[in-house]
C-alpha cells in the first residue's frame, strides 16, 4: 500500500472514467514548478486505467522569477540625466526559508 504526504490534498468526484484527462496547473506566470513524482501520466490520464483509488503525483517549485525596480535618489542630479534615475550601485536582496529566514545577496548592475 502506498501512503502519500498529508499536504494539501485536491479531489474532484464523478469524473468521466474512459475519457482522457489532464491536469493544469493554474499558476502566476514567473513561476517554474516541475512534478518530482508520480506514478501516473498526467497529461494523458484515463481513470480506468489506474489501478488505485488515488491518482498521486508530487510538485515542486523549481524556480521564481522576481521583477522589480529601483534607483538611486542620492545621486538623481548628477551627470545630467533629465527624469532619468540612474540603477543603484549595488542592491540587496534578502531571501530566506524558515529554517534560514535571512540570506543575503547583492546584485551587480
Amino acid at each position: 500500500m502506498v501512503t502519500y504526504p498529508t499536504l494539501y490534498h485536491p479531489s474532484a468526484h464523478r469524473l468521466p472514467l474512459k475519457r482522457v484527462l489532464t491536469l493544469n496547473l493554474e499558476l502566476p506566470e514567473s513561476w517554474l514548478v516541475e512534478p518530482t513524482m508520480a506514478l501516473h501520466d498526467f497529461d494523458n490520464l484515463r481513470l480506468v486505467d489506474v489501478p488505485e483509488q488515488v491518482a498521486y503525483a508530487e510538485y515542486e517549485l523549481e524556480a521564481i522569477m522576481l521583477t522589480g525596480s529601483c534607483s538611486e535618489v542620492a545621486s538623481a542630479g548628477k551627470g545630467g540625466l533629465k527624469g532619468k534615475l540612474p540603477p543603484p550601485r549595488g542592491l540587496q536582496l534578502h531571501l530566506g526559508t524558515p529554517e534560514q529566514p535571512h540570506q543575503v545577496r547583492s546584485l551587480e548592475w
